[in-house]
């Protein structure tokens, strides 16, 4: 076959997906030229994109694996920033894909990748080995390479503690913490005296589930 005969075993249908009609290998289209095999998708591709990086994989927009309409498919850098949603309100780069322990991961040779340090070494170049990617923004999945830092473990426990995100942290300290010590004693007090959980929820405008967990001592033990 040579290259000027594709077009005669492309099938493009109403849709505008476009189906080779020749010989695949697995999913991929394969096209026989001069004695050798030729993927059709990344010939078409580039093609019609010759400035576009080829590295990887290309994936179809269309949903149709069989598709090899060069309109329809797009690289692994194009395909890793459609996964980015760009936040107006706070900056952040929201990674939309594959997530692990509510972190953002790629697969990039069958190895998954944090997306937040892909995006650093991208940006602003090679993360020395056992340093961390940290996040001024606290949101885990942002991977705006402004929004990052790097440091030790050390210094990643050390921020968290200053921003209270640190879990072990407990009473005041808690990075959930919406009561004051006070509170604590008042409703401890009030119980004690005989009122009910309901009224001191009704008499403080703090939550229930809060008001029982004090009560019975599930919280705040170190006040006890």
């Amino acid at each position: 076959m040579k290259m000027n005969d594709l077009n005669k075993y492309i099938m493009k249908m109403k849709n505008n997906c476009w189906i080779w009609l020749r010989a695949h290998n697995a999913s991929d289209p394969i096209a026989n030229i001069d004695g050798k095999n030729f993927s059709v998708k990344r010939i078409l591709f580039k093609k019609k994109y010759p400035l576009k990086s080829l590295d990887g994989y290309l994936k179809d927009s269309c949903g149709n694996r069989k598709c090899i309409n060069p309109s329809h498919l797009i690289n692994r850098e194009d395909f890793f920033n459609s996964l980015i949603y760009k936040n107006p309100k706070n900056g952040c780069w929201e990674w939309q894909g594959m997530k692990k322990s509510g972190y953002g991961y790629f697969s990039i040779n069958r190895k998954d990748l944090a997306v937040h340090r892909i995006m650093y070494e991208k940006h602003k170049g090679k993360i020395p080995k056992g340093i961390n990617v940290c996040h001024f923004c606290d949101n885990p999945l942002c991977c705006n390479p402004d929004h990052l830092w790097i440091g030790s473990q050390s210094d990643n426990i050390k921020d968290m503690i200053s921003k209270k995100r640190d879990y072990k942290s407990f009473g005041i300290n808690h990075h959930k913490c919406k009561i004051t010590e006070e509170d604590v004693y008042i409703i401890r007090q009030k119980y004690k005296e005989g009122m009910k959980m309901k009224s001191i929820h009704r008499l403080l405008n703090i939550p229930y589930r809060t008001i029982q967990h004090i009560c019975t001592n599930n919280t705040w033990k170190h006040l006890l």
